[in-house]
């Protein structure tokens, strides 16, 4: 795990990717990191899963040796009735970020295979990802603070659990000059804007900002959001009572709903009755009403 984190960054990096006929060049950033958005007018027909060769083609290093590698792209389906968004730490992963101490530990000492996800995620995220009809599939991206380092430990961890693939939209957590920018608003707000057609489930927790966030987005993208799912962490005291109680009423009041959970079986049962995935049968459920 610490190796994970003693990575050397390359900056100023000259890249080019190609997907299909299609191909875009860039530079990497001064943490190493690189974003190339790829306008694909023919895609031939790829849906689903595709493969962008990436290749570094200039570095100021001595004896530089080019470097290629796949990454996994996601197009969704035309098929798809929603997307799904969701937060991973104390979300999907048993994580305890409100507990400082502890999540530094369990993050160090633990492995893709011996850390947990919540009871149920694994049904809910799969039960949404084929929709109402039980054929959607419905995309799943999961957006995180946790730093690009952890991303091939996530990867095996959602294979691992039987938990839908989907891009994973991380973090760096390298030294900034400026305030860094809200990661995970950022990110929502880029999904929904690269996604004008589909309307979300978002699905976060409490122990941090997912409730104010998440009703951000649905205040800026009226009609698009259409539930919210928090993982209640406790707290059971007055202030937690009001704050639960004043970000329902706000939800309300952007046209959805904010569900409070304790158990996954609880916003899979809630899917089910609003017509955003199919009943235990797989028959397609309800239509959602207003």
């Amino acid at each position: 795990m610490l190796r994970r984190f003693f990575s050397r960054e390359l900056p100023d990096a000259t890249l080019a990717a190609r997907l299909g006929a299609n191909s875009v060049t860039g530079v990497t950033d001064e943490e190493g990191y690189f974003a190339l958005p790829i306008v694909a007018p023919v895609l031939d027909g790829v849906l689903g899963w595709a493969k962008a060769e990436v290749e570094v083609v200039g570095a100021q290093v001595r004896g530089l040796v080019p470097a290629r590698a796949t990454a996994e792209i996601l197009i969704p389906s035309a098929t798809a009735e929603l997307g799904i968004i969701s937060d991973i730490d104390d979300t999907v992963l048993q994580t305890h970020v409100t507990q400082k101490l502890k999540m530094i530990w369990v993050t160090l000492s633990g492995s893709a295979f011996t850390r947990m996800p919540f009871d149920g995620t694994s049904e809910l995220f799969h039960a949404l990802a084929r929709g109402a009809s039980g054929l959607a599939d419905n995309p799943v991206f999961y957006v995180s603070k946790s730093p690009w380092n952890l991303y091939d430990f996530l990867l095996d961890f959602l294979d691992h659990h039987g938990l839908p693939r989907g891009p994973l939209l991380l973090r760096d957590i390298g030294l900034h000059d400026a305030p860094p920018v809200d990661h995970k608003s950022a990110a929502v707000r880029d999904l929904l804007e690269a996604y004008p057609e589909l309307p979300f489930v978002l699905i976060g927790d409490s122990g941090e900002r997912d409730p104010e966030i998440y009703l951000e987005a649905a205040a800026r993208y009226p009609g698009r959001i259409v539930a919210i799912y928090i993982r209640d962490l406790g707290g059971r005291n007055h202030e937690h009572a009001a704050r639960a109680g004043t970000l329902s009423e706000r939800a309300r009041g952007y046209g959805t709903e904010l569900l409070w959970i304790e158990h996954a079986s609880q916003a899979l049962s809630h899917a089910r009755k609003r017509g955003l995935a199919a009943d235990s049968e797989n028959h397609a459920g309800s239509n959602l009403t207003s």
